[in-house]
């Protein structure tokens, strides 16, 4: 099984014009049914916010995201703004009232220079069901980075890819179709938010990144 970003399924059509219904063969049908490691962390998703409860961590993944929250919560001095590798910890939801009279859901997200605000952009009724832990631009939520881990962390997967990264972040060409052990799963980039570790039998380490959904 791979640690690898989970490879999305793409279909091609012709431009043949039918009426008739396309019927799949037994073999076609296992062609598109979804691997195993597609299902591996299905069960591993984005938590509603209405399940939400204060205290919940996430990780900055990109100093960007200073320009997502409400700007007149960030400090003036860019420097105690949010940066990447900081956590910022969820300390509830409040309204955020807009000029065209609209009402929407605002993360408060405190963090060590402060309490910020962040605009889900759904209104304040519906927020609580269609907002996610994974709907947060640039910010990495811990407790799925944490679940994770405990599924992953010291088992044996076979790589699928000889691009792997060192711990700089630089890619290296590693090897693939070779067992390797899990040592860690922390929080990636704003591309992919899942940093897997992994040690061969040689002892060399290298990192893939991945995402949840």
């Amino acid at each position: 099984m791979s640690v690898a970003a989970t490879a999305s399924l793409t279909s091609c059509f012709t431009g043949v014009e039918s009426t008739q219904a396309i019927k799949l063969s037994r073999s076609d049908t296992r062609e598109i049914a979804p691997s195993a490691e597609d299902l591996y962390l299905a069960d591993i998703n984005g938590t509603p916010l209405g399940e939400w409860k204060e205290g919940r961590q996430f990780y900055v993944a990109d100093d960007k995201i200073a320009v997502m929250l409400v700007q007149r919560t960030l400090p003036a001095d860019p420097g105690k703004q949010p940066h990447r590798g900081d956590i910022l910890t969820y300390a509830g939801t409040q309204p955020e009232h807009h000029p065209d009279g609209s009402v929407t859901a605002a993360l408060a997200l405190e963090g060590t220079e402060g309490k910020y605000l962040y605009d889900t952009g759904i209104p304040t009724d519906n927020a609580p069901k269609e907002f996610t832990s994974l709907d947060i631009a640039a910010l990495i939520d811990m407790e799925t980075v944490h679940a994770i881990d405990r599924r992953m962390h010291g088992n044996t997967y076979w790589t699928r890819t000889q691009l792997w990264y060192d711990e700089e972040d630089e890619d290296f060409v590693g090897r693939k179709y070779i067992p390797v052990t899990v040592t860690a799963v922390t929080p990636g980039n704003m591309i992919f938010p899942i940093k897997v570790t992994f040690t061969d039998s040689g002892g060399t380490v290298g990192n893939y990144y991945m995402n949840p959904e």
